[in-house]
C-alpha cells in the first residue's frame, strides 16, 4: 500500500527591486534617431530554478522603441526585439530541488539617446520570489495491536509537467490597404488562454492573440488596429486522462509579420506553452489511535484547495492631458503595475495602479507624431461571502480593453475595462498519525506539547510556521538557541 502524502511547504517569500538595462544600436537599415516617441519593454519568466543559495530566472525580454527619423519629421519608426533573459537572485533559504513561484512587476520604462544610433533603456521591475519544499509524509496503516480512526482528503497531485513549442500563423485582412513591407510599423501581441481540456493522451488549448498592429496607409495615415487569432491546439502528452485537470500559461516568444500584398498580412508566432497536468484522489488519513496504550505522533499538513473561482469586469475612467494640441489619436495602451488585495467579512477590495501610453497625431502642419503617458488607479469591491481564516485569495488583473476618445484640442478620455480573476482556496489543517511510541514515551510528554523529529531541510522557522507557533517558543521549550542546527532525527517539543 502507498501510505505516502505528498506536502508542499512555503520556505521564504521575498520582494526584490532591478533595473533591467540594455544599450541598443540600431541596424544599419534603419535611419538615425531625430527623437525618441515612445519605449517599452516587457519581461516575460518562462521557468524558475532553486538553486542552493540562489533562485535563476530564464525568460524573454520584448522591447520597443518608437522614434522619430532625422530624414523624415512626419514618419515614426519602431524597433522592437524579443531576446533571451536570465538573471540569478541570491536566495538564502533555496536549496535545489524546491519549487519556484515569480510574479513579475512592470515599472515605466525610461530611455536616452546616447548618438543618432545608439540608446539606452532602463526597465525597473519587482520580483516577487516565493520558495516551497515539496516532501512525503508517511503516515502509519493498520496494524496489529490497536485501530486507527481514519477521514477521507481529497488530495491534489501534479503528475505531469511539460513544455511545448507550438508554431501558429493566420492570415489577417487590415481594414485599409498599405503599400508595403516598410509600412508596418509595429507589432505588440498578448496570448490569452480561454479553456483547457483534456483528453486521452491530449491537452487541449484554446485562446486567441490580440496584436496590436501600426501601420500606414495607402493614403499616407498612421493608424492603430487590433487583430484577433484565435487557436485550438492539441497537444501530446502521454499518460493524460480524461478525469485529470490541467492548467496551462502561453507566452509567445517570437512574432512577426509577412506582407501579402494589399491588405493581407500574414501573421507568425512562437507560442510556449507551460503546460501542469494534475490529478485528484481521494485517501484515508489516520487521525486518531484507540483500543491501545501506544502514543500517537502526529504531523500537522496544510491541504489548500480550491473552493471558488470567478471572473469579474470593472471600469476605470481616466482624463489625460497632451502636451501638444491633438489631431487624431493613433493608439492607447494601459498596463496594469502593483496590485493588492484587502479582506473584509463580506469581500474583498482590490486596488492597484497602471499606466496609460498614447500615440498621437498633432494638430501641426506635418501631424508629426507624439507620445503622452499618464497613470491611473483602481479601487473595486467585490463581494465573496463567508470568507474566514481558513480561506485565501488570489487575484489577478489584466487589461480586457481600453477606449478612448477627443474631449477637446488636449484632452483624451479613456474607458479602461479590467478583467479580475478571482480564486479562492480553503486551507484545511490536518492531523496526520506518522508513528506510534510506547506509553513511557507518552508519560514524558505533556499534554500541551507533541514530539517532533527533524527531517533532513527542516530549521526552526519552518518548524514554527507548520505547528502555529514562533521560533522563540520552540527555541525556549527545547532549551535551544533561536540560531541553532537541527540535526536530522533530533526530537523536538512544539506546543499544541
Amino acid at each position: 500500500m502507498n501510505n505516502r502524502i505528498p506536502i508542499e511547504e512555503l520556505v521564504e517569500s521575498k520582494e526584490f527591486r532591478r533595473e533591467i538595462s540594455r544599450t541598443i544600436t540600431l541596424p544599419t537599415d534603419l535611419p538615425d534617431i531625430d527623437e525618441i516617441i515612445d519605449v517599452g519593454a516587457q519581461l516575460d519568466i518562462i521557468r524558475s530554478t532553486a538553486r542552493n543559495g540562489e533562485v535563476k530566472l530564464d525568460g524573454v525580454l520584448k522591447w520597443f522603441i518608437s522614434y522619430r527619423p532625422a530624414d523624415d519629421f512626419t514618419r515614426i519608426i519602431t524597433y522592437q526585439r524579443t531576446v533571451d533573459f536570465d538573471e540569478v537572485i541570491p536566495f538564502e533559504e533555496a536549496r535545489t530541488g524546491m519549487e519556484v513561484d515569480v510574479e513579475v512587476i512592470s515599472r515605466r520604462v525610461s530611455s536616452q539617446i546616447l548618438g543618432d544610433r545608439r540608446i539606452s533603456i532602463t526597465f525597473p521591475v519587482v520580483y516577487r520570489i516565493q520558495v516551497f519544499r515539496q516532501d512525503d509524509i508517511k503516515y502509519i496503516v493498520k496494524e496489529d495491536g490497536y485501530t486507527l480512526i481514519t477521514k477521507p482528503y481529497k488530495i491534489q497531485k501534479g503528475i505531469i509537467e511539460e513544455e511545448e513549442e507550438v508554431r501558429i500563423k493566420r492570415v489577417k485582412s487590415l481594414p485599409e490597404a498599405i503599400e508595403n513591407s516598410g509600412d508596418i510599423l509595429s507589432l505588440e501581441s498578448e496570448i490569452i488562454v480561454n479553456t483547457v481540456e483534456t483528453r486521452r493522451n491530449v491537452v487541449i488549448v484554446k485562446g486567441e492573440i490580440i496584436t496590436t498592429i501600426i501601420y500606414v496607409t495607402s493614403n499616407g495615415r498612421i493608424v492603430s488596429r487590433n487583430l484577433n487569432s484565435y487557436f485550438d491546439e492539441r497537444i501530446n502528452i502521454s499518460g493524460v486522462r480524461d478525469d485529470m485537470e490541467a492548467y496551462v500559461e502561453g507566452t509567445i516568444l517570437q512574432e512577426g509579420s509577412i506582407f501579402q500584398g494589399g491588405d493581407r498580412l500574414q501573421l507568425e508566432y512562437n507560442v510556449l506553452f507551460n503546460i501542469l497536468v494534475i490529478t485528484e484522489e481521494e485517501i484515508e488519513l489516520p487521525i486518531e489511535v484507540i483500543d491501545t496504550d501506544l502514543y500517537p505522533v502526529e504531523e500537522y499538513i496544510l491541504i489548500e484547495r480550491s473552493i471558488r473561482e470567478e471572473k469579474t469586469k470593472f471600469l476605470v475612467s481616466q482624463e489625460t492631458t497632451t502636451s501638444r494640441d491633438v489631431s487624431n489619436v493613433i493608439r492607447g495602451s494601459a498596463q496594469i503595475g502593483e496590485v493588492e488585495v484587502n479582506r473584509l467579512d463580506d469581500g474583498i477590495i482590490i486596488e492597484g495602479n497602471g499606466e496609460l501610453t498614447f500615440l498621437y497625431a498633432s494638430a501641426e502642419v506635418d501631424q508629426p507624431v507624439y507620445a503622452a503617458r499618464d497613470e491611473f488607479s483602481f479601487d473595486q469591491f467585490i463581494d465573496i461571502p463567508d470568507l474566514d481564516d481558513n480561506n485565501r485569495v488570489y487575484v489577478e488583473v489584466r487589461v480586457d480593453r481600453i477606449r478612448f476618445e477627443l474631449e477637446d484640442e488636449r484632452i483624451i478620455s479613456s474607458r479602461i475595462i479590467l478583467e479580475a480573476k478571482i480564486i479562492v482556496t480553503e486551507l484545511v489543517r490536518i492531523p496526520v498519525i506518522v508513528d506510534v511510541n510506547g506509553g513511557e514515551e507518552q508519560e514524558e510528554i505533556d499534554e500541551g506539547y507533541r514530539r517532533y523529529i527533524v527531517r533532513s531541510g527542516d530549521s526552526l522557522w519552518l518548524i514554527s510556521r507548520r505547528f502555529n507557533t514562533t521560533v522563540e517558543r520552540i527555541a525556549q521549550l527545547n532549551n535551544i538557541n533561536v540560531n541553532s542546527q537541527l540535526q536530522v532525527g533530533q526530537q523536538l517539543l512544539i506546543p499544541r
